[in-house]
């Protein structure tokens, strides 16, 4: 027998009903209507003729104009919805996560329904990736059927339906050659949120780090507002620093090229206050892989080096401050916040006039290929470093189980100490389980969201777990080799892309054309560096987790599958075609005659 829940089926429900239900129509009327004539308006912007097409008397009265361009919009756009998520922990708290996700869907259907966005732009090679990444997340659907956390499970349904949105957005929205604007958004607003974190340690007010190291184990007063996880905000700097110095070194405008310079130092320490050894290891593996296929190594390798060198300094400065550090409530944080700010802005306004004094002579040096000698010499100090880590030590330190009742010392740096330990803080233990659950059911796996409960029952020690910090074994895991081989696949496509893409332009340091090639292969560099640091930090975290993270690494790879990556002249596009909006002081046709 089922039983009537009050209420429903009563009148005055279903007067409520009725209403709710009008007003609904009503608005989705309202914003049906305004969104047509939005289009027509739209349509009638296209239509304005640039001035460059006027005659040159009516030109002349436009000289000066500020040129406003698709990829202004763009990057703006960008940077903006990025930088927003810092309002709420980069959008982790799974309501946040579901609103985003119904926003971007919305957006989806919206575009398609009124004919926003051409889906003719995409490539049949665009296809592929979003099929997997569908399939996925039917699986992960499906899953419920087995799961034993109908909760969780959804969670993570919305979580990957999310993922699968924001990849398809960006895929509907990139125009041919748009690569430049998408990097720059992401830069923009990656930046932003790392400005943002460490603002809260020259004013301890402003975040709450304070709080979360009282009450969370482990914390010690690392660096994790406004996210509120210290190794997704490393994930958000590394992120922030391969694309900054990237167009530190190649972006046209000189003051550009030194303000990202400038802001290096502040990335730099942000990485240091965040105590994270996997946001490092992520850093350093995309910043390799961008020196191997940046062409522009030179101005690569003084941006880097001038932003080491004043990120040195902001970090010796602060490793002196311990009550700013563990962000401690009590103590001379705020008076060492203040001296620190005082550093940092000294720091970084030396770093830009010292760029702007020395670059082009720095640039003009040559430099010499290492020869044997030197590479004999690097082959013997790699191998004194393995010896001297101890690499089984190191191993058997990772491996082991974290000591719950660590207690620390007044004025200890934690934070230093971290960063140079090899223990794993469990994560041998938590992908230990994930992988007992892939034995268990290796074909289908535990089902999405069942990971937290099989861990609770699989644990051999009393060490509290919910995630498995890998996106890959939490695939393996809970969607099995299915879910997992799927996510693979979508993975290594993006990488085949961008590996082709990239080889038919190889050696070209243009970003909006390519020589012969149709695509711009300038390009691919930045975006498989972001790629790579992004991925590398979910394989060995739980980052994943925080659309502020997964979010530029899904623009990266919507980019370097789809159009963003083409060249304007595959389809014949000029400077001001489709890519350009209109100047200011544009004339509608009739006025041009």
């Amino acid at each position: 027998m089922v039983e009537a829940t009050p209420g429903v089926g009563s009148k005055p429900y279903s007067i409520f009903t009725g209403a709710a239900v009008a007003i609904v129509a009503g608005i989705a009327v309202k914003a049906a209507i305004t969104i047509t004539k939005a289009k027509r308006t739209f349509e009638d912007f296209k239509n304005l003729t640039p001035v460059s097409k006027l005659p040159a008397g009516e030109r002349d009265k436009f000289a000066g104009g500020v040129t406003l361009r698709y990829e202004h919009v763009l990057a703006t756009l960008v940077a903006v919805l990025i930088g927003a998520t810092a309002i709420w922990y980069g959008g982790n708290p799974p309501e946040i996560t579901a609103a985003i996700s119904v926003v971007t869907w919305w957006a989806i259907a919206i575009a398609i329904t009124f004919g926003l966005v051409p889906l003719a732009r995409l490539d049949r090679i665009a296809y592929v990736p979003l099929g997997l990444l569908t399939v996925l997340v039917i699986l992960t659907g499906v899953s419920f059927f087995w799961s034993n956390n109908e909760g969780l499970a959804f969670n993570s349904l919305v979580q990957i339906t999310g993922v699968l949105g924001i990849f398809a957005l960006v895929l509907l929205c990139s125009r041919n050659g748009s690569a430049n604007a998408w990097l720059r958004g992401i830069a923009f607003g990656l930046a932003f949120l790392v400005l943002l974190s460490v603002m809260s340690r020259f004013f301890p007010g402003l975040g709450d780090d304070t709080e979360l190291a009282k009450s969370l184990y482990g914390s010690s007063g690392r660096l994790s507002w406004p996210l509120g996880y210290w190794n997704a905000m490393a994930s958000i700097a590394a992120m922030a620093t391969v694309a900054v110095a990237w167009f530190g070194s190649t972006h046209s405008d000189s003051v550009w090229r030194h303000a990202s310079v400038a802001a290096l130092p502040i990335m730099f320490l942000t990485m240091y206050l965040t105590s994270s050894r996997g946001g490092l290891i992520s850093l350093i593996a995309g910043t390799v892989l961008l020196f191997v296929m940046e062409s522009r190594r030179k101005g690569l390798l003084i941006a880097y080096a001038a932003g080491i060198l004043g990120g040195a300094i902001l970090v010796l400065s602060a490793s002196q401050m311990p009550d700013l550090v563990h962000a401690e409530s009590d103590g001379d944080a705020g008076m060492q916040g203040v001296v620190l700010l005082v550093i940092t802005i000294a720091v970084s306004s030396g770093t830009f006039f010292l760029m702007k004094r020395f670059e082009d002579g720095l640039k003009a040096i040559p430099v010499p290929r290492p020869t044997p000698v030197v590479w004999a010499g690097l082959a013997l100090a790699a191998i004194v470093a393995v010896v001297l880590i101890n690499p089984i030590r190191q191993a058997d330190s990772f491996i082991a189980t974290p000591d719950a009742q660590q207690v620390s010392i007044k004025g200890e740096n934690l934070t230093s100490d971290h960063l140079l330990s090899a223990g794993g803080n469990g994560r041998w233990q938590y992908w230990e389980a994930a992988i007992n659950a892939f034995k268990e059911k290796p074909a289908f796996g535990i089902g999405a969201g069942s990971y937290q409960d099989f861990y609770t029952n699989d644990r051999d020690k009393l060490l509290f777990g919910r995630h498995t910090h890998s996106l890959p074994l939490r695939f393996l895991g809970e969607l099995g080799l299915i879910g997992f081989l799927l996510a693979a696949g979508f993975f290594a496509w993006v990488v085949a892309v961008g590996w082709r893409r990239w080889r038919a332009g190889e050696g070209r340091t243009t970003l909006n054309q390519s020589g012969d090639s149709p695509y711009l292969s300038g390009a691919v560099p930045p975006l498989a560096a972001l790629i790579l640091t992004g991925t590398l930090g979910m394989s060995i975290d739980w980052t994943s987790e925080f659309p502020a993270v997964a979010a530029p690494i899904l623009i990266a790879m919507a980019a370097t599958v789809g159009p963003a990556t083409r060249s304007r002249s595959a389809e014949g596009a000029g400077q001001e075609g489709p890519d350009a909006l209109p100047k200011w002081g544009y004339l509608p046709p009739e006025f041009a005659s």
